[in-house]
This record gives structure tokens, sequence and C-alpha cells, in this order.
């Protein structure tokens, strides 16, 4: 999602699916406290804040000081869970586990992160392109 917003970023639906979204340290942290504890089974990792994809989207673009577009496509794809948010009291309970990192100190996180990364695009017949993944899928006719 960072590197789309450098381009027209599509968000299907209405915009107003709801995610829970958690910084990949907070995720570690949990797999290591899952590890020490003796009760098993099934723990929800999340931040168990709902957010709606057009305010991640608009967030990710205040982070990327990107000017980009956010299209709400009103298109839906099967499959696609309308709202997912997880109930941590179990991560809570048995692991003391609560996701430390706020989603705008993650996102500066990741987007520091990804602006050292060195990009080395493939374009195999145009996917990149035709998924709106690559720096050319704003001059594609089908992005």
């Amino acid at each position: 999602m960072i590197r789309q917003c450098c381009v027209c970023k599509r968000i299907y639906e209405d915009g107003q699916m709801i995610k829970d979204f958690v910084y990949v340290e907070d995720v570690a942290e949990a797999f290591v406290l899952a590890m020490g504890c003796p009760v098993s089974g099934t723990f929800n990792i999340g931040s168990g804040i709902p957010r709606t994809m057009v305010e991640a989207a608009n967030l990710i673009k205040h982070t990327a000081k990107s000017d980009s577009e956010v299209l709400v496509t009103g298109q839906y794809r099967v499959g696609d869970a309308r709202h997912g948010v997880a109930d941590t009291d179990k991560a809570e309970r048995y692991l003391d586990f609560r996701a430390r990192t706020l989603f705008t100190e993650g996102l500066e996180k990741l987007y520091e992160w990804a602006r050292k990364q060195v990009v080395q695009e493939v374009l195999e017949d145009n996917k990149l392109v035709e998924r709106g993944l690559s720096r050319d899928s704003i001059n594609h006719p089908d992005a």
C-alpha cells in the first residue's frame, strides 16, 4: 500500500470496509509471548482498532506526502471480507499482549524503511502494471 501511494490508489467497494492494522514488530512480540505461554490454542493478534480503508489510505497518503488520488471504485471482489477486526481479549488475558505501536507510528516506520529499499521491478506479462503495482500503471489504460 505504501508503494501504491505513488500512483492512484484504488479501493474496492465503498471504501468503508473496516480492517484491523497491526505493526509487524507487535506481531513478532505476540509470537514470542505465545511460545512461553502454557495455554495452547488460537489467539487473535491485532490492534483491535477498527479503521476504514479510506481512512487508512488517506493516512498513508499523508505519511508518504503524496498527492495521489484515492479512487473508491464501487467494485466488489468475490471472497473479500467486508469487515475484520481482531478480538484480542484472549491474547490480552493469556499473553499479556496489547499492540503498542499506533497506526500512524507504524506507517512512519514502514515508510522510512520502504524509502531505503532498492526496488527492482520485473514486468512479466504486464502483471505488475495491471495490478497497479508499477510506476507505469498510472498510464496503463486498465489501471
